[in-house]
């Protein structure tokens, strides 16, 4: 109890950065992320999403058909020819070996290259204050910066996972 006392008894800052960072503990967020938490979703997601890109812990299924159809000329084999899917008995056509390993870093990379693009759209929007003068023109990149994030962030929503 005294303790408790004594931690009330600091100065205001001290007290509310203290129980900023119990509820952040408890709940993953605090009141201050709640009060501005456009500024909190801004400033932390794209650095979850660039630590997320450089993770070594593979990339999004979706991305596969999106790299094939881009890079299909130095894949001379179909798609599914070069997606492994479980049965090492299969009759399908198989790609060498090489090919599917090219195929998969291929993949890896253009995930990342996904995940730092969300963090660059999250960064400009975060930025466009400074940038604009005219709030018309501020609001105008912000609300296109949002719309881009949200249609990515809504086809890879399942895997933001490392």
């Amino acid at each position: 109890m005294k303790r408790i006392k004594r931690i009330m008894e600091l100065p205001g800052d001290v007290y509310r950065e203290i129980k900023f960072a119990v509820q952040r503990v408890r709940r993953g967020y605090s009141a201050r992320d709640v009060w501005s938490f456009d500024d909190w979703f801004l400033n932390v997601i794209p650095n979850m999403l660039r630590d997320l890109s450089e993770m070594e812990c593979g990339y999004s299924l979706a991305i596969q058909p999106e790299f094939y159809e881009k890079h299909s000329a130095e894949f001379p084999v179909p798609l599914n020819a070069l997606i492994y899917f479980g049965d090492q008995n299969d009759e399908r056509i198989k790609a060498p070996e090489e090919l599917v390993r090219k195929f998969d870093l291929g993949c890896g990379e253009y995930w990342k290259s996904t995940l730092i693009k969300m963090a660059e759209i999250l960064d400009n929007c975060r930025e466009a204050p400074k940038k604009y003068s005219d709030y018309r023109e501020r609001d105008k990149v912000r609300e296109d910066s949002l719309k881009e994030f949200s249609q990515l962030f809504v086809k890879y929503f399942e895997d933001l996972w490392a």
